[in-house]
């Protein structure tokens, strides 16, 4: 991205330059990267960066795309929290034995 610091040591004393930067922006300046490559490529992602290799994939970008432990994104506006509400039912029963 444009504005990014040049070097590991510049974003480490300067990581406000980070800051306001979402992850669909971020997700976009991968996807351009990975189109200027010279051949598909296998894209591999953790967390966010799990969450992140979903879109190259589907935009048909790489040969294979490896998603570990994706962050969820968000599919309604009314469910902010689709993890927490799906497992509600278990958490609140007082006989579970789910995170003992």
């Amino acid at each position: 991205m444009a504005a990014d610091p040049a070097t590991v040591l510049e974003a480490r004393t300067n990581p406000s330059a980070f800051a306001g930067k979402s992850v669909g922006a971020i997700t976009d300046h991968y996807a351009d990267v990975i189109r200027r490559l010279d051949r598909k490529r296998v894209v591999m992602g953790h967390s966010f960066g799990g969450l992140i290799t979903q879109k190259p994939a589907g935009l048909g970008l790489a040969v294979a795309s490896v998603a570990i432990d994706p962050a969820p994104f968000v599919v309604c506006c009314r469910c902010r929290s689709p993890p927490l509400r799906a497992s509600a039912p278990v958490l609140a029963n007082p006989s579970s034995t789910a995170g003992r």
